[in-house]
């Protein structure tokens, strides 16, 4: 298994250095995003085959469903919960202090 981890860092590193040094040149650029869109597409199928042929996968395809519907709202609820949270809370002050610098400078009869 740590063979295998090793494996797929070791590729990851040896196409960060390849990109890094332009070792392809800049006539394959327009070829990666072809390549990476098969890639991916690949990919799936590869992984939508196996989820098929697994005979517990597709009679427990419901529970994962709604397991997986589950997680997805609460994550979106509290990223939108935190981010109204954290504008409240970041936004206003420093709309409160900017409006009370202003302040300031009018009263001092300073340029603002």
């Amino acid at each position: 298994m740590y063979l295998k981890l090793l494996m797929y860092l070791g590729i990851l590193c040896l196409g960060i250095i390849i990109g890094y040094k332009d070792l392809l040149g800049k006539a394959l650029y327009k070829y990666l995003d072809i390549a990476q869109t098969i890639a991916v597409l690949s990919l799936l199928f590869v992984m939508g085959l196996r989820m098929g042929l697994d005979r517990e996968v597709i009679d427990s395809i419901a529970k994962i469903g709604f397991s997986a519907g589950i997680i997805a709202v609460f994550a979106v609820g509290f990223s939108m919960l935190f981010v109204y949270a954290g504008r409240k809370l970041f936004l206003e002050s420093s709309k409160k202090k900017e409006a009370e610098g202003l302040y300031e400078k009018e009263v001092s009869g300073g340029e603002y």
